[in-house]
C-alpha cells in the first residue's frame, strides 16, 4: 500500500502539470504507464509552465529527484518481495529469479518493516516537496 500512495502522488501531480481533467485522467495515466516516463513529463511540463529554466529552479527539481529516485530504488526492493519464491519459511528468505541470476531475498518481519518504513518516509518526502 505504502507504493500505491506513491505512485498515486506521481499520478496526481503530471495530471496536475498537464492540467488534466480527471474525467480522462485515468485514461492519460493509463496510456502512459512507466513511472520513468511519468516523472520525465511532471518534471519537462513543470519547467516549461514555470517558464524558468531548471538552472534557475535546481534545489526544487533536485530535491523531486531524489525523492523519485528513492522511490524507484525502494519499488525495486517491493518488487523482488511480492516476486520472490519462499523457499525456507523458518529462515524468513525467498527466491528472486531474475532472467540468469538468482538472488536470496530476506522476508523476516523486521526486513519487511523496514521496506515498509522506507516507502513511507519517500512517499513524505514527496509530498514536502
Amino acid at each position: 500500500m505504502a507504493w500505491n500512495s506513491i505512485e498515486s502522488f506521481v499520478d496526481a501531480a503530471l495530471l496536475t502539470v498537464l492540467g488534466t481533467p480527471a474525467r480522462v485522467g485515468f485514461d492519460v495515466i493509463a496510456c502512459i504507464g512507466a513511472f520513468d516516463a511519468k516523472v520525465a513529463l511532471i518534471k519537462r511540463i513543470g519547467e516549461l509552465r514555470l517558464g524558468i529554466s531548471e538552472e534557475l529552479c535546481s534545489a526544487v527539481f533536485k530535491a523531486v529527484d531524489d525523492a523519485l529516485a528513492s522511490a524507484k530504488e525502494w519499488k525495486g526492493y517491493r518488487d523482488d518481495v511480492i516476486h520472490c519464491q519462499l523457499i525456507n519459511a523458518s529462515e524468513a528468505l525467498g527466491l528472486l529469479v531474475k532472467r540468469d541470476a538468482q538472488f536470496e531475498v530476506l522476508l523476516s518481519q523486521k526486513a519487511l518493516d523496514g521496506l515498509y518504513n522506507r516507502l513511507i518516509s519517500v512517499r513524505e518526502s514527496l509530498n514536502k516537496g
